[in-house]
């Protein structure tokens, strides 16, 4: 691993691991957390005999933080053609199977949250069905994309974590979100959230959570669930050099209706 890597990490890591290297060095721990990352950086960039074990020291606390063991692999194929391009605009992040719009959607503003950033462009993901009339012979059923998180957002979300007593669990008061709506032509409104009836969605091999469906007496009726965007950040790399990915799928009676989506850290 190189130093300008690492350098990258130490903006990654809490002030009580940023403590922690120092007193580790015997360096003072007292400052803002800015001032500790530039004394860190300081003791990284210098030559003395024990560089060598600050670093080892900088690598074990990253791990340590934020090690997501092994990938759980996907039990169906996906298309990794366009997985190594990165676009980046205050974002990087790539997208397979899916359709950048060529116009903006506006989505309503949160009621209680403030919508920091915006990871990734509104983009249209087709139904299951469709996939399937479209890939013939390989079966593709689900549409795919990869998205990373820049230094900022990544440092952000992870240093935002605290323990919920009422859930007994760490949550984060800082989110990464997706969010659906419909797509119909001339829509210059802001758009409500709306999930995708019989909505499937992983997150680094991972099931994501979604809200409990809507009551219905028909049989064999689409599953509808309320519409609300949908917290993955506990399915997420928190890191600047590791990908996130997405897989979705979902399928309706109504072969009209088609929906976008995007992703945002609030």
């Amino acid at each position: 691993m190189t130093d300008e890597r690492r350098i990258n990490l130490l903006q990654l890591l809490s002030i009580n691991d940023l403590q922690q290297l120092l007193t580790f060095v015997n360096s003072s721990r007292s400052g803002k957390r800015h001032e500790l990352v530039e004394r860190c950086i300081q003791i990284l960039k210098s030559t003395s005999i024990i560089n060598t074990q600050f670093r080892d020291k900088i690598d074990e606390l990253y791990n340590k933080r934020f090690e997501q063991g092994d990938m759980v692999t996907i039990p169906y194929p996906r298309d990794t053609t366009n997985q190594n391009q990165i676009r980046q605009h205050h974002q990087i992040g790539t997208h397979t199977n899916s359709g950048q719009l060529d116009h903006d959607i506006k989505f309503a503003k949160f009621t209680f949250n403030e919508d920091l950033c915006q990871i990734s462009p509104c983009m249209q993901i087709l139904p299951t069905n469709q996939l399937q009339q479209a890939s013939h012979l390989n079966k593709q059923t689900h549409v795919s994309f990869c998205f990373i998180l820049n230094v900022q957002q990544a440092s952000d979300v992870s240093t935002s974590t605290y323990f919920n007593t009422e859930s007994q669990r760490l949550e984060y008061r800082k989110q990464i979100l997706l969010r659906f709506t419909t797509l119909e032509k001339g829509q210059t409104s802001e758009q409500q959230d709306k999930l995708p009836p019989n909505l499937y969605i992983l997150v680094n091999g991972r099931v994501a959570t979604l809200p409990q469906p809507k009551p219905t007496s028909k049989p064999n009726a689409d599953v509808v669930r309320p519409g609300r965007p949908i917290d993955i950040t506990e399915y997420c790399r928190l890191c600047p050099l590791i990908s996130n990915l997405i897989e979705i799928s979902w399928f309706s009676q109504d072969t009209t209706q088609t929906y976008g989506m995007f992703i945002a850290a609030v």
